[in-house]
């Protein structure tokens, strides 16, 4: 004989069985993004995997691996992202809270004049400092806005750093391996990012970042026998097209990851330290030459100086 079960029995089996086998999330793919939301101001993050070997360099004579999965601002910081944060960090309703920055930034940046266009140009004139302490307080700024609770990345002696005018907290910053804040990039993270093609090809040393077609400067070793670019300016926003100005983030073509100007537009601090004091910029400007535009080439600068060239990229660390 055929037993029926009542309507409210069987919903009750399915929820036990849903708790007991969840179903299993989607694993996440190079280059699937999310969207974060807060304040009316949206901004867009890649996803990295993790434990990949690169070459690095120019000449691509080095290697490197990133462990860390990670996710990766699809754009550099616009003003727009950058001045909402700064105003609710630095009001003085915060009290002991409140934040305070070396700079206040600018609206992208002219070389020859100062800052231009919308508040969809990259922020400007910040320096290492400002862009770290920055990164803190855009944790804080979308914890409060969307009830979240990632931890802050950056402390010194056991506290949360707020100021960047506090030269020796900033430059003797404990970076969190665990904490899933905003940060700014490694050097070999953000080499990774410019270089990737699909996990196992990567993009040449001498090429902008997505321009696979040839390279951007001829040091007497192009690499692949591939000649030299003729669409460097499809991907980049550099002195051979530029003006000296900034431009608005995605106004050239992306690269495998789908990450834009990872190559011109502005400098990128970066968290990596070179010799006692200095920090990387990575990815060349509105001002560099060609041999800026390099995948596998980096500059450093000290952490307290800042120009309109330079500005940055927010990344996390992926669950």
């Amino acid at each position: 004989m055929k037993r029926s079960f009542p309507f409210f029995e069987v919903i009750a089996v399915v929820l036990m069985m849903t708790a007991v086998f969840p179903a299993s999330a989607t694993p996440l793919s190079a280059g699937d993004t999310e969207t974060y939301t807060a304040g009316g101001v949206s901004f867009v993050m890649s996803y990295v995997p993790g434990g990949m070997t690169f070459p690095t360099g120019v000449n691509d004579d080095g290697s490197a691996t990133v462990d860390n999965a990670y996710w990766i601002g699809e754009t550099e910081v616009t003003y727009e992202l950058w001045d909402t944060v700064y105003t609710w960090a630095t009001s003085k309703a915060r009290g002991a809270k409140i934040y305070g920055f070396a700079n206040a930034g600018r609206q992208g940046g002219d070389l020859k004049s100062g800052p231009i266009g919308t508040n969809q140009h990259p922020v400007t004139t910040v320096n290492w400092r400002d862009a770290m302490v920055w990164c803190n307080a855009l944790t804080e700024w979308y914890n409060a806005q969307n009830g979240t609770s990632y931890d802050h990345v950056y402390s010194y002696g056991g506290s949360i750093i707020r100021d960047s005018r506090d030269a020796t907290a900033c430059e003797a910053a404990v970076e969190s391996s665990t904490a899933k804040g905003f940060r700014l990039l490694s050097r070999n993270e953000y080499e990774l990012a410019a270089r990737y093609r699909n996990g196992t090809d990567w993009t040449y040393g001498d090429h902008a970042s997505g321009d696979e077609s040839g390279a951007c400067f001829d040091d007497g070793s192009i690499l692949g026998d591939l000649g030299m670019s003729t669409v460097i300016g499809d991907y980049a926003v550099y002195r051979g097209n530029s003006g000296l100005s900034t431009a608005v983030v995605k106004s050239k073509t992306a690269n495998a990851l789908g990450l834009y100007d990872m190559s011109g537009n502005v400098a990128e601090w970066c968290f990596t330290k070179s010799g006692s004091r200095q920090r990387g910029l990575l990815g060349g400007s509105c001002g560099s030459s060609a041999g800026g535009l390099q995948v596998g080439a980096w500059s450093y600068y000290y952490p307290g100086e800042e120009s309109p060239g330079s500005g940055f990229r927010i990344a996390r660390t992926a669950d």
